[in-house]
């Protein structure tokens, strides 16, 4: 059992000093507390596909002790909503990073497969302000025809970031008819588009 499921705001809010003042005991305590926390935002998809899983953990913990040293109660902002926002952004921080090191990096195993560099990857223009608004009211237009679990299903694998079997136990079908949907919708906006 958790001590800390019992505890009121007040009183985790005097564990939190407790471990601001480098308390090992109250640290461990709401560590172990926030480690569901922790884990579920250090295994998001967009970290594991940028290939920061192994070092996604490590930041969300680093994230945990400068929550713990920042976090002042009497602002009445729950620890839980300050940890989650401060450990979302040092990953996603984290992302950015990476991103502007790899597109500003060219690697040379990747020149000599590519048959040049990551520069000859960007485009040569940046779109234009238009053509982006133009762009952007094609795709309202393309999600505008799809039906409502159609809409339902893309929002959830690419804006919660859901896996297709959680999203079929909350639709209660298979994750085939997930896989299905998610296919056909893709297909009917490519079409639109």
């Amino acid at each position: 059992m958790n001590p800390c499921n019992h505890l009121d705001k007040a009183a985790e809010d005097a564990l939190i000093a407790r471990a601001a003042q480098h308390d090992a005991a109250a640290s461990r305590m709401l560590y172990n507390y926030y480690q569901g926390l922790l884990a579920k935002e250090s295994h998001q998809r967009y970290l594991a596909a940028a290939g920061l899983r192994d070092e996604a953990e490590g930041i969300a913990s680093l994230a945990f002790a400068e929550a713990i040293a920042a976090y002042d109660a009497t602002r009445g902002v729950h620890f839980a909503a300050f940890l989650q926002h401060r450990v979302k952004m040092a990953l996603y921080t984290a992302f950015c990073r990476l991103r502007r090191y790899l597109r500003r990096t060219s690697h040379p195993d990747q020149d000599r497969t590519a048959g040049g560099s990551l520069w000859d990857l960007l485009p040569d223009s940046a779109p234009t302000p238009e053509s982006q608004l133009c762009r952007h009211q094609q795709l309202r237009q393309a999600i505008h025809c799809l039906t409502a679990k159609e809409k339902a299903v893309l929002c959830l694998i690419y804006l919660y970031g859901l896996p297709q079997t959680t999203i079929a136990a909350r639709l209660h079908v298979t994750r085939q008819a997930i896989s299905k949907l998610h296919r056909q919708s893709l297909k009917k906006m490519r079409q639109l588009l």
